[in-house]
């Protein structure tokens, strides 16, 4: 969210985790900051995995913006593309053919060299932590977790959420000390 305010965006943003509610700011954020320069729609790709093939996807992202600076392509469902279990073939392990098919590892590797002119969001509510894109987004920072709260963050979120809404009626904008008094927690100490 703070790259997206900053308008400072990497090319590949893999949102992954089952709180929808983040998520979702998440996605709306990125759209936002990418369309901030261009026509809103003209440079944007949507696609669903498992309906879209990976190849299409990988080439809507190498496409050139037109008429703005980048382009934003989303890709929704990820973890439709993860191996299925219980196939046929279980006894026997995939061919090489196979396993050059795997669409994340395709992904993985758009991701090592991706076009510096498009935000590809990849989202998906259960991704499987082990597969190499989810380690390769970690270990180089484009990894946006978007897990459930526990109860004990809750509060928090909950002030912060009310505190910055208010300050944007407002128009104000705090720095420093002010900001860091701001993250306590609404009930800090048990009073309300």
């Amino acid at each position: 969210m703070a790259e997206a305010t900053a308008g400072s965006l990497r090319p590949v943003y893999l949102v992954a985790g089952e709180e929808g509610f983040l998520a979702s700011g998440v996605v709306a954020a990125l759209k936002a900051a990418v369309a901030q320069a261009g026509v809103p729609g003209l440079n944007e790709d949507q696609f669903q995995a498992g309906e879209a093939d990976v190849d299409r996807v990988i080439s809507a992202a190498l496409t050139l913006p037109m008429m703005a600076r980048r382009r934003f392509v989303l890709v929704r469902g990820l973890e439709r593309w993860e191996p299925k279990a219980g196939g046929k073939n279980d006894n026997k392990p995939p061919s090489k053919s196979e396993q050059q098919k795997d669409p994340l590892e395709k992904l993985l590797d758009y991701v090592k060299s991706p076009a510096p002119s498009t935000v590809l969001v990849l989202f998906g509510a259960s991704v499987d932590k082990r597969r190499k894109l989810y380690v390769q987004a970690r270990t180089d920072g484009f990894l946006v977790a978007c897990e459930p709260l526990s109860r004990q963050d809750l509060p928090r979120c909950l002030h912060v959420r009310r505190a910055a809404a208010h300050r944007q009626r407002l128009g104000v904008s705090f720095s420093g000390r002010a900001s860091r008094r701001e993250r306590r927690p609404l009930c800090a100490g048990g009073r309300v």
